[in-house]
C-alpha cells in the first residue's frame, strides 16, 4: 500500500461526496482511505456507509463519543498500513492527481515529507489564491533543522493535509496530534519537521489541495463565541507546547525567535 489517506468526519453531509469523488478517483490507486466518524448526527455516516460499500479501499471507523479531529486523525494513523500518510479535511477536496504527485516527489527523493500547493477556495467557488511566494518556484529540498523548523509557519505548512509523511517515521518519532484542541496540525509539523531527514516542498506546478474557507463560520465573524474564544485559548496552548518541545530539544535561539516573530 502506497498511501493511507486519513479523513476525519464531522456533520458535512453537504460536502462529503465530493471530497470522497476526489480520493477514491486519484490517479494513484494503490492507497487506504481511513475515514474516522467522530459521531456525526447528520447523514455524514449514510454516506460513508454508502462509498465504503462500493469501494472496497475505503474503511470505515467511529469514534465513541465526540472527540475531535486530533483524536479522529491518531486512530486514523493507528489504523493505516501504506507507506505514506496524508490528511484531507471532509469537506475540501484534490485534484486527481494530488497524491500521484507527492508520492512521487517523496520516492525519488528518499523524503520522509513532500508538501504540494494551497488553493484557497471559498464555499461559493470563488479562488481566492495562495501562499507559495516568489523565489519558490521549483521548490526546495530542506535538511537543515533551521529551514526545516522556519517553513512550518511558511506557505500554510501548519495544514497537515499539505503533506504526505513517511509512516514508519511518524510512528517511529510518536508524532501525535494534540487531542482535544484546535491548530493541532501545528505541534504536530513541528515535530514532524524537526525529525524529518529530508522534506521535499511545493513547486509551483504542483497540484493545489482546495483549501474550502467558510467565511461565515463562527470563528471567522463572531469574536463573542464560545467557538472563537476556544480557538483563540487553544492558540496560546499550542504555542506553549511548540517552544517548551523546541526548548527541550535544545535548539538554537534563533529558531525560536524566528517563531516568536510568527506570532508578533
Amino acid at each position: 500500500m502506497k498511501i493511507s489517506i486519513i479523513v476525519p468526519i464531522y456533520n458535512v453531509e453537504k460536502y462529503l461526496s465530493q471530497c470522497l469523488n476526489s480520493i477514491i478517483n486519484q490517479t494513484l490507486k494503490d492507497i487506504e482511505i481511513i475515514c474516522v466518524d467522530d459521531c456525526s448526527n447528520d447523514n455524514s455516516a449514510k454516506i460513508l456507509d454508502e462509498y465504503s460499500n462500493k469501494d472496497s479501499r475505503i474503511k470505515v471507523y467511529k469514534n465513541d463519543k465526540n472527540m475531535g479531529q486530533g483524536f479522529s486523525r491518531n486512530l486514523g494513523i493507528k489504523k493505516a498500513t501504506g507507506d505514506y500518510i496524508g490528511f484531507i479535511d471532509s469537506d475540501d477536496e484534490i485534484p486527481l492527481d494530488y497524491f500521484e504527485y507527492l508520492y512521487d516527489r517523496a520516492t525519488k527523493n528518499n523524503a520522509d515529507i513532500a508538501s504540494a500547493r494551497v488553493l484557497y477556495v471559498s464555499k461559493n467557488g470563488i479562488q481566492n489564491g495562495d501562499w507559495l511566494k516568489e523565489g519558490e518556484i521549483n521548490g526546495a529540498i530542506l535538511t537543515k533543522l533551521n529551514d526545516k523548523i522556519d517553513r512550518v509557519y511558511k506557505n500554510c505548512s501548519t495544514g497537515a493535509w499539505k503533506h504526505i509523511y513517511n509512516r514508519n517515521f511518524i510512528i517511529n518519532n510518536n508524532i501525535e496530534f494534540l487531542s482535544g484542541y484546535y491548530h493541532e496540525d501545528q505541534f504536530f509539523n513541528v515535530k514532524a519537521f524537526y525529525y524529518a531527514n529530508k522534506i521535499v516542498t511545493e513547486e509551483y506546478c504542483s497540484p493545489c489541495y482546495l483549501y474550502k474557507v467558510n467565511e461565515n463560520s463562527t470563528t471567522h465573524k463572531n469574536v463573542k463565541s464560545s467557538k472563537y474564544k476556544k480557538t483563540k485559548f487553544d492558540q496560546f496552548y499550542v504555542i506553549r507546547e511548540i517552544i517548551n518541545f523546541l526548548k527541550d530539544k535544545n535548539v538554537d535561539e534563533d529558531i525560536l525567535s524566528n517563531i516568536y516573530k510568527d506570532f508578533e
